[in-house]
Parts: C-alpha cells; sequence; structure tokens
C-alpha cells in the first residue's frame, strides 16, 4: 500500500504542468470530449507506465540502482538541453555561452555525485540503523513495535 500510495503522490505532483498534461488540454479542446479523451490519455499512460515498469523491475535485477539513477538523470539531463537548443534562437550558442554552461553542468554534477557519496558514508557509519530484535516476552504477553524494534 506504501508503494501504492508514494506512486500516486509523486505522479500527481510530477504530472501537473507537463507536456502530457498540457497535451491532454488541447486533445480536450480540440475533440471536446471529456471523457474520450480521458480514457485515451489513460490508456496511453498505462501502457506506457507498464513499459516503464517491467523495464525497471528487470533492469533493476542486472544493474545497480545507483548506476540506472544516474543513467535516467544524465538522459533526463540530454532531452533538457536538446530542449533549450531547440527553443532558444541560435545566436545565443555562442562558444563561450556553450562552454560555460558545460562547465556549469559538469560542476553540478559532481558536486551532487561528492554530497550523496558523503552523505552515504555518515549514515553508514552512524548507529542511527534500526536493529530488529527478538522479543524476550513470555507467550501470554502482549507485543508492542517498543519491544521488536531497537534503535
Amino acid at each position: 500500500m506504501e508503494a501504492f500510495l508514494a506512486s500516486l503522490v509523486f505522479v500527481v505532483l510530477a504530472e501537473m504542468g507537463d507536456k502530457t498534461q498540457l497535451a491532454t488540454v488541447a486533445l480536450a479542446v480540440e475533440y471536446n470530449s471529456v471523457f474520450l479523451v480521458w480514457y485515451g490519455t489513460t490508456l496511453g499512460m498505462l501502457i506506457a507506465d507498464g513499459v516503464g515498469i517491467i523495464f525497471g523491475v528487470v533492469m533493476g535485477k542486472r544493474i545497480p540502482e545507483r548506476t540506472i539513477k544516474w543513467a535516467a538523470s544524465m538522459i533526463f539531463i540530454g532531452f533538457g538541453g536538446w530542449g533549450l537548443y531547440d527553443t532558444l534562437p541560435s545566436s545565443i550558442w555562442t562558444p563561450s555561452v556553450v562552454i560555460t554552461s558545460l562547465l556549469l553542468l559538469a560542476t553540478s554534477i559532481f558536486m551532487v555525485h561528492r554530497l550523496s557519496a558523503k552523505r552515504g558514508s555518515q549514515l553508514l557509519e552512524s548507529d542511527k540503523f534500526c536493529e530488529i530484535v527478538e522479543p524476550q516476552l513470555p507467550e501470554s504477553s502482549i507485543i508492542s513495535k517498543e519491544n521488536l524494534v531497537k534503535i
């Protein structure tokens, strides 16, 4: 149930103002049909998300999660750069702007990598992980959460 709620909230928040939502608005205006556009876009999202979920499960068994996250972020950054290149006028794409942008992007990626690695090592070194222990109670006792988890 937790995975369902997390996915629901994440997708609702991520899709607000997204190109998919704007395309749905345009389709609703063009065809003036609430339910057919709703059904069509929902079915399209189900198919696209189903492919993504299957791909993610298969890849998750073969490739480390960290590698998948980095690859996804690089693809996302690539699409963002492509969108900027298509949208901005060609007069903006001077060598100095391109080099400065790439340096800023590389610095940002490096900093995120360093911060995530540092935070991960700090968590591993700390004693903040939960340890599940077997309760030492008579069978007639009521078991509470405090008896099961030792922090």
